[in-house]
């Protein structure tokens, strides 16, 4: 269990594959409720652990973090090379990781 340093009002649990978990509670949350609430908040998230959605939440998060990342870099490698494909640099990154011969130019991608 941690502490998160924020007035907000908030409780989560994360789990990853391995099986460990952790619930953490804001600074604000423990402020502002009482030990019953508190104690009600933590049987909550420790549901979602046991009963295995945490995980799959944390995995979806993960996933969205990802994708969002992704996004951002194609954006930023349109921006600044408006003349090639930020897609085809993904496929080209994808099939070199697969072994295979990937050239890259400007205009895209041939194997």
């Amino acid at each position: 269990m941690c502490v998160i340093p924020t007035l907000s009002m908030n409780a989560l649990s994360a789990a990853d594959l391995k099986g460990n978990a952790v619930i953490a509670i804001t600074e604000g949350l423990l402020s502002r409720l009482t030990r019953p609430q508190i104690e009600a908040v933590i049987a909550h998230e420790a549901h979602h652990i046991l009963s295995g959605d945490c995980l799959e939440t944390t995995v979806a998060q993960a996933c969205w973090h990802l994708s969002a990342l992704v996004e951002s870099r194609l954006k930023h490698h349109a921006d600044n090379n408006s003349s090639s494909c930020p897609l085809s640099c993904l496929v080209a990154a994808h099939l070199k990781q697969c072994g295979e011969y990937v050239h890259i130019t400007r205009t895209g991608v041939s194997c």
